[in-house]
């Protein structure tokens, strides 16, 4: 049976969607009115309609893993002076996501695909060998353990620059769920199905290097253990891809992130990188890992899905040709402050005195942004802060939340009698 999408469904992502992302574009400095129009015609043409059913609570239908709240889509800035690239994430949905007909939600994401595909291009090699070796598909019938983050098993992405190129992300949490029902094992059974798929182009030798260390701190340091949440790579022939392992680490104190920053001591400290990356992380650590200035973290159980997002996350990027593996760092700075705002002034504030950003740039475009509630009223809207160093200059990311599922939106619609995404694309 073929999901049915609605028209209101369409409306209704189309002003939020497009609403939310001309502000991010109109206050970033890279685009000029020709390419932000450029940018909300592509997503008219791609995002919009496969999104899945409109919200009618507070309760997503299908849990996407992409936001707190379940959102399907997710917004990041890249940031680095002078430029931001806004970037958007999407989890393909439809109306039979979650159901019997789709249980794990593997055929809206497949026909997503193949329609970008066909209009845009990309290099399909990787991705048929990758979601064939870490991904189970609607026929599958055996069960799965719960989880409180969802299933999902896709998620693609696009930075919007002058050609926006196509990014695909592949989960294997529920494979490893469909091999085993205790939590203990999940996080050995994801490293050993993607050390077979890494195998399968040409990728184990770096990847070696990560899992050998992943394998070591499990052994000696089992509450600082680390488990391969999930996988990226540009849609490119394979020679010119970047593949990224994401590893969510339960534990993290500032020693232990630059320990997983050099896999324990293994990657060459005198490379430029290395040191950069190390002296990076211990800066952004010491002012955004605590609000109050205490940057000692606790222990989190990373297959306790309820603290699950509390884990540090870095990534390790793979490349054929190379034997050395290079990090990026994701802080989760929702769990470390009050507010959102509390966020963005210290984001502002450290901005302005790198001179990557004016004064007060960041907190405007976020409180343009955020519509439908206050952003000292909580946490959630601002997810992770990323860092990497590239050629001695800094590139920061801020990942932003759709939050199409925020409670605040259900108590404005009980009060006005409707949910109303507060834009105004529907006319496009």
């Amino acid at each position: 049976m073929q999901p049915i999408i609605q028209n209101a469904d369409v409306t209704f992502w189309r002003s939020l969607v497009l609403g939310q992302l001309k502000v991010l574009l109109d206050n970033s400095p890279s685009y000029n009115p020709e390419r932000t129009q450029g940018c909300l015609d592509l997503m008219n043409k791609h995002v919009v309609g496969a999104l899945g059913p409109q919200p009618t609570s507070s309760l997503a239908p299908w849990k996407s893993y992409l936001t707190d709240d379940h959102s399907p889509i997710e917004y990041s800035l890249s940031i680095k002076k002078g430029a931001c690239v806004v970037r958007l994430a999407i989890e393909p949905v439809s109306s039979a996501s979650g159901t019997p007909i789709d249980p794990v939600n593997s055929i809206a994401p497949s026909r997503w695909l193949s329609g970008f595909k066909n209009g845009d291009g990309g290099d399909m090699e990787w991705f048929t060998k990758l979601s064939n070796r870490l991904t189970i598909s609607a026929q599958n019938n055996s069960p799965l353990h719960p989880s409180s983050c969802g299933l999902t098993q896709y998620v693609f992405a696009l930075d919007l620059n002058e050609n926006p190129m196509l990014k695909a992300y592949i989960f294997h949490d529920a494979l490893a769920r469909q091999v085993s029902s205790s939590p203990s094992e999940w996080g050995k059974q994801k490293n050993m199905a993607l050390t077979e798929a890494l195998t399968s182009i040409g990728l184990e030798r770096p990847w070696k290097k990560v899992v050998t260390y992943l394998d070591t701190l499990s052994e000696t340091n089992p509450e600082g253990s680390g488990q391969a949440e999930f996988i990226s790579w540009d849609v490119v022939e394979p020679k010119k891809a970047r593949m990224k392992i994401y590893v969510r680490f339960s534990k993290a104190d500032l020693p232990q992130l630059l320990s997983h920053l050099d896999l324990g001591g293994t990657l060459d400290k005198t490379k430029q990188h290395t040191r950069e990356i190390q002296s990076a992380a211990t800066e952004l650590w010491n002012i955004f890992s605590r609000e109050d200035g205490d940057s000692n973290l606790v222990t989190h159980d990373i297959n306790d899905q309820s603290a699950r997002t509390h884990g540090v996350i870095l990534y390790y990027e793979l490349k054929l040709g190379s034997d050395e593996p290079v990090a990026k760092f994701y802080l989760p700075i929702r769990h470390y402050f009050a507010s959102d705002l509390r966020i963005a002034e210290r984001f502002d504030a450290f901005l302005a005195n790198k001179k990557i950003a004016a004064p007060g740039w960041y907190t405007s475009l976020l409180s343009s942004y955020c519509n439908h509630r206050s952003l000292d009223s909580r946490t959630g809207l601002q997810t992770m802060l990323g860092c990497a160093v590239r050629g001695g200059e800094w590139e920061l990311s801020m990942y932003i939340s759709g939050e199409a599922f925020a409670p605040e939106r259900w108590q404005e619609s009980r009060r006005l009698g409707m949910i109303s995404p507060s834009s105004s694309f529907n006319q496009l």
